[in-house]
């Protein structure tokens, strides 16, 4: 009985054999899949970084501040004795310059605070409950009647000028950035600073000679006021706090 033309239009020949993928084709085929999955990957993580930058932010930041905690435990560790001054204090020959020990142990506390500053900070400055004030009154009033309320409510002129100067400077510092780079390289010049600290802190435990620990304790007290001024990472986090108003503003509990 013959085939239709439909029936032999569809009709597998007998020696037909289908073809084998080869194990180089397959390999191919694996890896153009691969690379589409990647560039997919890569597109969706980089619109994800797009739209939630926050999701970057929280990643670099704690690297940074992971730097500073070997530098935290060796002062910490000079601490449990009670700082460098406790150190002194139960030395019958530093007991007299304790005080100088005292100024070590502020330097030190002063450096690993800005640090952390410069790492938290990194990405720009969060207002503070006075910035927030200002910005949100002279936002709903207008500068200059918002300074007259400041006036009534007895505030100085110089007193309000510093605050809505303090201000404006602190919107613009939201938004300021720091380079990791810069922040690392700030880190390890105070890294042989804290070295030094503990150092000292050993030999004055460990020796009643005075002698070698005052000069290095007067000279690291000078290198640590240089490094603060000539770092510029330090610098910039000592100018942005020192611009920092005290402030109350109820009158009744004082303030400026």
């Amino acid at each position: 009985m013959g085939l239709t033309s439909k029936e032999a239009r569809f009709k597998v020949a007998p020696d037909w054999i289908p073809p084998r993928i080869g194990l180089l084709d397959f390999t191919s085929i694996q890896e153009n899949c691969m690379n589409a999955l990647e560039k997919a990957f890569t597109v969706s993580f980089t619109l994800a970084l797009l739209f939630h930058p926050h999701l970057a932010l929280g990643s670099q930041k704690k690297p940074c501040l992971d730097l500073i905690r070997p530098l935290q435990d060796k002062k910490d560790k000079v601490e449990a004795q009670g700082g460098l001054w406790g150190v002194f204090e139960r030395s019958d020959h530093l007991k007299s310059h304790s005080q100088e020990a005292m100024a070590l142990d502020s330097k030190i506390s002063e450096v690993l605070f800005t640090l952390k500053y410069l790492c938290k900070t990194r990405d720009g400055v969060p207002l503070n409950d006075l910035a927030e004030y200002i910005l949100n009154n002279v936002e709903r009033k207008g500068k200059e009647d918002f300074r007259k309320e400041l006036g009534v409510l007895g505030k100085p002129k110089e007193v309000i000028d510093k605050w809505l100067k303090f201000a404006e400077g602190a919107a613009q510092n939201r938004t300021r950035q720091l380079e990791m780079d810069s922040i690392k390289d700030t880190i390890h010049g105070a890294e042989s600073l804290i070295n030094r600290y503990g150092k000292i802190s050993d030999k004055a435990l460990q020796s009643p000679d005075p002698n070698p620990v005052l000069p290095e304790t007067r000279t690291l007290i000078e290198d640590i006021s240089i490094f603060e001024k000539e770092n510029p990472c330090m610098l910039k986090a000592f100018q942005e706090q020192s611009r920092i108003p005290f402030w109350d503003i109820d009158e009744n509990h004082g303030g400026s």
